[in-house]
């Protein structure tokens, strides 16, 4: 071991220098170690080849900010998804799935899109209302007053159902809250 002008041999240097670069270490050892860097080759060697030439890592929040990114639109895809299931599910033996599947995307869209959550409301109501009026003009092949009209009461089950959403989401938010923080959105 070699024992310089500095208080620490070699081999501490060394498990000291990763701590230093993460900026994790201590000032006071980010101190020792800079002074025995400066005066021993063998650990300035190593210092700057586990520096790299390109220490610039990318900022922390750069990264959490691209992570929340494709989450967010994870969460938006999902979204789509689940109304275009529901949606579908319409006129079928599955339509019942539905009072499970609209509450948990408006449960989604406040979580997502917090208090902009009834635009996530409002595309369910028109994709829901222009698929069965679609539907009910292929079935029926002709237009009569009934099929404007008809597609209302699933319209608005399913928007109600995710409104429900919603608010059990908010009440739930509201019950595990922590105290003094608040919602983001």
């Amino acid at each position: 071991m070699n024992q310089h002008k500095s208080n620490i041999s070699c081999g501490i240097c060394q498990d000291l220098i990763p701590l230093v670069l993460d900026n994790v270490a201590s000032e006071d050892s980010q101190r020792i170690v800079t002074a025995h860097v400066e005066c021993c080759k063998d650990c300035e060697i190593l210092y700057n080849s586990v520096k790299g030439p390109d220490s610039n890592l990318q900022d922390d929040s750069k990264i959490i900010k691209s992570i929340k990114r494709k989450i967010y639109f994870s969460c938006i895809a999902l979204l789509v998804i689940g109304t275009m299931i529901g949606v579908y599910l319409s006129n079928s033996m599955g339509m019942f799935y539905n009072i499970i599947l609209m509450p948990m995307i408006g449960a989604i869209a406040y979580y997502i899109l917090g208090k902009r959550w009834y635009i996530v409301s409002v595309g369910v109501f028109i994709t829901s209302y222009i698929w069965l009026f679609v539907g009910f003009v292929i079935e029926y092949r002709k237009l009569a007053i009934e099929i404007f009209y008809y597609p209302i009461y699933l319209t608005a089950i399913y928007t109600a159902l995710t409104v429900i959403g919603v608010f059990v989401s908010k009440l739930l938010y509201f019950a595990f809250k922590k105290e003094g923080v608040k919602h983001v959105k």
